[in-house]
C-alpha cells in the first residue's frame, strides 16, 4: 500500500512539473482549449442572458446596468475571440486567461465595492472551476489564480468593513488551499489523460518498424492539401526489395527499411509528413518546399545518403530506391 502510494505522489509531481507533455503535444492542447473557448462562450452567453431577463422580470430593485455587461462583455467577445481564435489558434490558452479576467475582475468588483459590508460570494466559484476550462503548465494556472486572491484581498482591505473583510480573508485561506489542491489534481489528471490518449494516437498513427507515420499519414496530408497549403510531395520504394528479402533475409530487410526511414527524417523537418505507404513505398509530404532547386538538391542527398547504406550482409551500394517527386503550387486538393 506504502508503495503503491509512494508512485502515485511520484507520477502526481511529474505531472505537475514536467512541461514536456505540453511542449510535444502543443497542437492538441491548443485544440482542447479552442474547445473549451466556444464552450465557455456559448455558456456565459446563455447565462448573461438569462441573468439579464430574470433581473428585467424579477427584482424589484432593477440594477439594469450591472446585467447588462455581461451580457455586452459577451457580444463584443464571441466574434472577437473566434475571429482570433481562427487566425491564431496556437493563442487558445492566451484567450482563454483573457476571457476569464474581466468576468473575475466584476466578480472582485461585487465582492468588494458593492457588497462591502457582506462576505464575497461570486469570485469564489469563478476561481474554483479555472482548471476544468483552461488546460495549461500548472505554473502559468497558479500564479494567475493565486495573482487574483492577491488582488480581491487587497481591494477588500480598502473598501470592506473590518468585519467582512476578516470573513472574507477566513474564506480565501480555506478557499485557495481548496482551489490548489482541485487545480492541481484537476490538471495532473487532465495531463495523465492527453499523454496517455496521445501516446495511443502516436501508436496508432505510426509504423513499428520505423517509427515513422503509418497509412494514417494520408489524412495530415490530405489536411494540407484541403487547406491549400503548398509543398513537395515524393514517393519511392527500395529497387528489388523482395529479392533483397529473399537473398539476404527478411530480418535485413526489415533493417533496410528502418535505415531509409532514418535517412528520410534526417533529411526533412519534424513537421513534415513522412509515412511508410505499406511494404517498402514511402511517401512525404514537406510544406513549404516549393522551389524546383530545393527539391533537386534534397532528393540528390536522399539518394546519395541511401546509396551509402549498408548491413553486416549488405554491402554500401546495393541498396537503391526509385521515386518520382511534384511540387504542388496548392493547385492539387485531392490526395489521389
Amino acid at each position: 500500500m506504502s508503495m503503491r502510494k509512494d508512485t502515485m505522489l511520484k507520477q502526481f509531481r511529474h505531472y505537475l512539473t514536467d512541461p514536456e507533455v505540453f511542449e510535444q503535444n502543443q497542437d492538441t492542447v491548443n485544440e482542447i482549449n479552442t474547445r473549451s473557448m466556444q464552450v465557455y462562450l456559448f455558456l456565459g452567453t446563455l447565462i448573461a442572458i438569462i441573468y439579464f431577463i430574470l433581473e428585467l422580470t424579477l427584482r424589484h430593485k432593477r440594477d439594469i446596468i450591472m446585467a447588462l455587461l455581461p451580457l455586452l462583455y459577451f457580444a463584443v467577445m464571441f466574434p472577437v475571440c473566434y475571429d482570433r481564435n481562427k487566425k491564431h489558434p496556437e493563442q487558445a490558452t492566451k484567450l482563454l486567461y483573457f476571457l476569464e479576467a474581466p468576468l473575475l475582475l466584476l466578480a472582485i468588483y461585487y465582492g468588494t465595492f458593492q457588497f462591502y459590508d457582506e462576505a464575497a460570494f461570486t469570485f469564489y466559484p469563478l476561481i474554483l472551476g479555472l482548471p476544468l476550462v483552461i488546460l495549461d503548465r500548472p505554473r502559468n494556472l497558479f500564479g494567475y489564480v493565486g495573482g487574483m486572491y492577491v488582488l480581491f484581498l487587497f481591494i477588500a482591505g480598502f473598501t470592506k468593513t473590518r468585519d467582512a473583510f476578516l470573513n472574507d480573508v477566513v474564506h480565501t485561506c480555506v478557499c485557495s488551499c481548496l482551489t490548489f489542491s482541485l487545480d492541481a489534481f484537476v490538471l495532473s489528471s487532465r495531463i495523465e489523460l492527453l499523454e496517455t490518449s496521445m501516446n495511443f494516437l502516436h501508436d496508432s498513427e505510426h509504423d513499428p518498424l520505423t517509427g515513422i507515420y503509418n497509412r494514417r499519414g494520408t489524412e495530415r496530408i490530405r489536411g494540407f492539401l484541403a487547406n491549400g497549403v503548398a509543398g513537395m510531395f515524393l514517393e519511392i520504394d527500395v529497387d528489388h526489395f523482395k529479392e533483397l528479402n529473399d537473398q539476404y533475409g527478411h530480418e535485413t530487410g526489415d533493417l533496410v527499411l528502418e535505415k531509409i526511414s532514418g535517412v528520410l527524417m534526417s533529411s526533412f523537418r519534424s513537421s513534415d509528413v513522412i509515412m511508410r505507404n505499406g511494404g517498402d513505398e514511402f511517401v512525404v509530404y514537406a510544406p513549404g518546399l516549393i522551389r524546383s532547386s530545393q527539391a533537386d538538391l534534397k532528393l540528390n542527398h536522399i539518394w546519395d545518403e541511401v546509396h551509402k547504406l549498408s548491413t553486416e550482409s549488405v554491402p554500401a551500394g546495393t541498396i537503391t530506391i526509385s521515386g518520382g517527386c511534384v511540387i504542388n503550387h496548392s493547385s492539387y486538393s485531392d490526395f489521389e
